[in-house]
């Protein structure tokens, strides 16, 4: 897929792995909007999203009036077991510290249809860097490793964001099928 200068790379990786667009998708912390704008203009037409702050679902509703939103904390989720084709993220696991992740996956793992997908893009901890002072928390090569124990790894790609107009590396996109069984469970 021709990578185009405002669509995210997950976006383009969701289009890229369903050309049925007749599938159910959820972005978790959907701030205001953009991807879902960017998954109905390529004919996603069911989106579902939710993000903790009122405001930005405001903002969301305006830009993408078709999507059900709903106002809520990723920890709090409470949707139809395998109801999701498609569950996607970006920079939210960083605001919760590694048990949260922990319960956000266990649940991620329950609304998924099977064979569905999970992707994700997030700051990944150098180990060799102190970053206490930091108020997030970059997900670990540990932690992505157990992962695995719930989706069969598709890819797991670095990524950089532009940050004030400088590339910031350090970051990871990170591509699971929900497997059959989980091996391990987390929780």
């Amino acid at each position: 897929m021709t990578r185009h200068h405002d669509v995210s790379p997950i976006v383009e990786r969701i289009a890229s792995l369903y050309k049925n667009r007749n599938i159910k998708i959820l972005e978790i912390g959907c701030g205001d909007g953009i991807n879902l704008v960017e998954l109905n203009k390529l004919g996603f037409k069911e989106l579902y999203a939710i993000d903790k702050d009122p405001e930005k679902i405001k903002i969301a509703k305006e830009k993408s009036p078709t999507t059900n939103f709903s106002t809520l904390n990723a920890l709090d989720m409470d949707f139809e077991d395998d109801f999701f084709d498609v569950i996607f993220h970006s920079l939210v696991g960083i605001f919760m510290n590694s048990d949260e992740r922990e319960k956000l996956t266990a649940s991620i793992f329950k609304y998924l249809k099977p064979q569905g997908y999970y992707l994700f893009e997030e700051i990944l901890r150098d180990d060799n860097k102190k970053e206490a002072s930091l108020k997030v928390h970059p997900y670990t090569s540990s932690e992505l490793d157990k992962l695995t124990n719930y989706f069969e790894e598709i890819s797991r790609e670095n990524a950089y964001r532009i940050v004030n107009g400088r590339k910031v590396d350090g970051g990871v996109i990170f591509i699971g099928k929900k497997r059959k069984i989980c091996s391990k469970p987390f929780i």
